[in-house]
């Protein structure tokens, strides 16, 4: 079962590399401006934050994580089949928002499907793929497209993320079936009053700050480095040694984000990565720029690896795929919901480097809110005091 889920991860995540790194400039070229590129994906991202809790928790509840997975898979790649003969913002809006439901479970069902394959502490070494596929195809695809103008790469980059998300697809339909459904399922009222915890949407509201702002970056780089007159390979670069940083973290970091460490690191994350911005927002040679991103480690690689982990403290593990739905909903959806619009109508106005300065705005705002979270849960008793 391994294989197969490293198959998804790889596929499915070098899709989104290229879809987050290229396809703006794709729409770009069919007459979109940075605002309507943000409403299209935060528009997704909040289609995607009703449909998230909901399926996950249908699928403990019918006791089926790797049955709904592949059909979301199989349904998210249809959905956007004909990409490449799709022209304008209608078009562009249809087949993402069309797209949106059946591609948001997809990692709340996969993380669910490894964490309960290896355990938390065995995680990172599988999630790593997915953060291989992403960084290799992108900094690959950026090589290739570095002779290219950006109109060009955006519009190669459609066949390509057809391609990964088709192995993705291929890859699924190699999981076993489910096991038999256990006879306590939870019910969806039991999972009603889990994300009503309010220790637990508090946890979710500093997490949606700090994943706004990477949304800031994932959408906004390749645009950035473009203002900034550096060719397309850039940006393939910058993605490639984040990846680095974050496969690395991911690959040493698993029983270091558990346990009486956790605290420690995750009060460290939201500070790195509010500096990490401010040099984006002022530095301009892109090779410094391209340097920066090892901070990625910290930014993603243990910030994920951290919350994760927390995150199942909140529930038993039949509710893991509940919990993990529920986390992408507020962290994944209304964070990138806040950090695509924000950051589109930024960049409308003021530049990318307003922009990024106000993404380390929302991590001081979020490192804050860690500390209280940390004393709330203390307080509450419902999580074990180990930090």
């Amino acid at each position: 079962m391994k294989k197969a889920i490293v198959g998804v991860y790889i596929g499915y995540f070098a899709s989104e590399g290229l879809l987050a790194t290229y396809w703006p400039h794709h729409m770009a070229s069919l007459g979109m401006d940075p605002s309507e590129v943000g409403l299209v994906f935060s528009v997704r991202m909040g289609l995607a934050i009703i449909a998230q809790p909901v399926l996950s928790a249908l699928s403990d509840k019918f006791g089926r994580p790797r049955a709904f997975l592949k059909v979301a898979l199989l349904l998210a790649f249809a959905s956007v089949l004909f990409a490449p003969w799709v022209s304008g913002f209608a078009g562009m809006a249809l087949i993402l928002w069309i797209q949106a439901s059946p591609r948001s479970i997809v990692i709340p069902l996969i993380d669910t499907t490894s964490i309960r394959e290896v355990g938390t502490s065995g995680y990172g070494r599988l999630r790593l793929w997915g953060s291989l596929g992403y960084g290799v195809v992108v900094a690959l695809f950026g090589f290739l497209a570095q002779r290219s103008s950006y109109e060009v790469a955006g519009k190669m980059a459609v066949p390509s993320y057809l391609l990964m998300l088709g192995l993705a697809t291929v890859a699924v339909m190699a999981l076993p079936k489910d096991d038999a459904p256990s006879a306590t399922r939870p019910q969806m009222r039991q999972m009603a009053r889990l994300a009503a915890n309010p220790v637990l949407l508090f946890f979710l509201g500093v997490h949606a700050l700090h994943f706004a702002s990477i949304m800031f970056y994932n959408i906004f780089l390749s645009v950035h480095l473009r203002g900034l007159g550096h060719d397309p390979s850039i940006p393939g670069f910058a993605v490639m040694v984040a990846i680095v940083g974050e496969v690395l973290a991911l690959f040493v970091f698993g029983s270091r984000a558990t346990g009486p460490q956790m605290k420690a690191w995750s009060l460290v994350v939201m500070p790195l990565t509010a500096l990490r911005w401010v040099a984006m927002a002022i530095f301009t040679d892109a090779w410094i720029l391209v340097a920066i991103q090892v901070t990625h480690f910290f930014s993603y690689g243990v910030w994920l690896l951290g919350s994760l982990e927390m995150l199942g403290r909140f529930g038993p593990a039949e509710q893991r795929a509940a919990l993990q739905g529920i986390f992408a909903a507020a962290v994944f959806g209304a964070g990138g919901v806040l950090g695509t619009w924000t950051g589109g109508v930024i960049v409308d106005v003021s530049g990318t480097q307003l922009a990024f300065v106000a993404a380390a705005g929302l991590e001081v705002v979020g490192a804050i809110g860690l500390w209280f979270f940390w004393r709330r849960a203390a307080a509450s008793g419902l999580l074990r005091a180990d930090g």
